[in-house]
């Protein structure tokens, strides 16, 4: 597995912990701030009831308001039951919500099938028992609904940061990743050019040669090194600009490529980097020397444009090349080679890059902004 795709999974993973991690305290802090009120609630009630007892027990309560204190207690969720030497004074419990057990030392949570009660039983006076009880069901269920649309949002929330790390990590290795193909060329020819030379009995002339082949390379493979630690610093999302011409850039590639025909109209500055604009037209012009013996360059404003009469660019590897594809091994034949980190180049610019191709003509036009 690439080590940027780890990177992603451990990032996902970590954000994942975060966020129903987070959700999980937030919904049980609610919970247990509500619980609280509830509990307050229950010692108000319980407060009520003790100062109705000595009224419903005098012998002359009428039975209607008996009935009404009744009716306002279910309402409320609280129920109570006044006991007095074992007779049943007062009973406003209804049978589905009476507990076997009840505490004395405290209001406790009690479980009855699928409801949950807060309930208590006071001594009042030596032969008085008061127990209460106050339904708090409605609160674990809300507490499962909550728990339940914190499931959904998290998973959502995560879905969109995992997208978003996604692609985030992919655009900041994906010019690592086409580095490493632009350095694997020099490296093999400075270790073939080597070997060459320590293993195989060559002339003085030959050895002149390999070693400047070598010198080139070198050169060449340093330049790229520099390229590498600028893309490195890509995260901080700028790079150093200056004004430059196209045709400035190209002339000064011109002893390299004999076959190179430049043509120049109404030019105009753009802003660029050096380093990486001299190797995005380095690339384009390897590109185009290999597939043809002669290459047009043309250069109106700050738009240019490299032509050869290479061989036809299938439409399926075209589409890929200018959506930043990655190529398989069997597209490959040498036409995409460094195309990737050409569009990487012009995407830091702010620029377009487009390729188009048709049989004995392929052409790739850039367009950058006016300085």
């Amino acid at each position: 597995m690439q080590l940027w795709k780890k990177n992603f999974l451990l990032a996902s993973v970590v954000s994942q912990l975060l966020i129903f991690g987070g959700l999980l305290f937030f919904n049980s802090f609610f919970f247990h701030q509500m619980l609280r009120k509830q509990y307050s609630y229950f010692y108000h009630n319980q407060q009520n009831s003790v100062s109705q007892v000595d009224f419903l027990l005098a012998n002359d309560t009428p039975d209607t308001l008996k009935e009404y204190i009744k009716k306002m207690n279910h309402q409320q969720g609280f129920y109570y039951l006044i006991n007095k030497e074992n007779q049943i004074i007062f009973d406003n419990l209804p049978e589905d919500k009476r507990l076997s057990k009840q505490s004395n030392q405290g209001p406790v949570i009690q479980k009855k099938q699928n409801a949950y009660f807060l309930s208590q039983r006071i001594n009042y006076g030596d032969d008085i028992k008061v127990s209460c009880l106050q339904d708090i069901t409605f609160l674990y269920e809300q507490q499962n609904k909550q728990v339940l649309l914190s499931i959904v949002f998290g998973c959502l929330l995560s879905a969109v940061i995992s997208i978003f790390l996604y692609w985030q990590m992919k655009k900041i290795y994906r010019p690592i990743q086409n580095l490493s193909h632009e350095l694997r060329t020099p490296l093999t020819l400075i270790a073939g050019y080597s070997e060459l030379l320590f293993r195989t009995k060559t002339t003085e002339q030959e050895k002149i040669e390999m070693s400047q082949s070598i010198y080139k390379e070198t050169e060449q493979l340093m330049a790229l090194i520099s390229q590498l630690l600028i893309m490195g610093d890509l995260k901080e999302g700028e790079i150093k600009k200056q004004r430059l011409l196209f045709s400035e850039r190209v002339n000064r590639l011109k002893g390299e490529y004999p076959q190179l025909q430049l043509e120049s109209s109404k030019e105009e500055a753009f802003y660029g980097n050096k380093i990486l604009i001299d190797r995005l037209i380095v690339n384009l012009l390897d590109n185009a020397s290999r597939a043809s013996s002669e290459i047009k360059v043309k250069i109106q404003g700050s738009e240019i444009m490299i032509e050869n009469d290479g061989p036809h660019i299938s439409p399926v590897v075209l589409k890929k090349l200018n959506s930043g594809k990655e190529l398989s091994p069997d597209e490959h034949h040498g036409s995409g080679k460094g195309f990737r980190l050409c569009r990487e180049i012009i995407f830091l610019h702010e620029g377009k890059i487009t390729l188009y191709s048709r049989p004995n003509h392929t052409e790739v036009i850039i367009s950058l902004k006016k300085a």
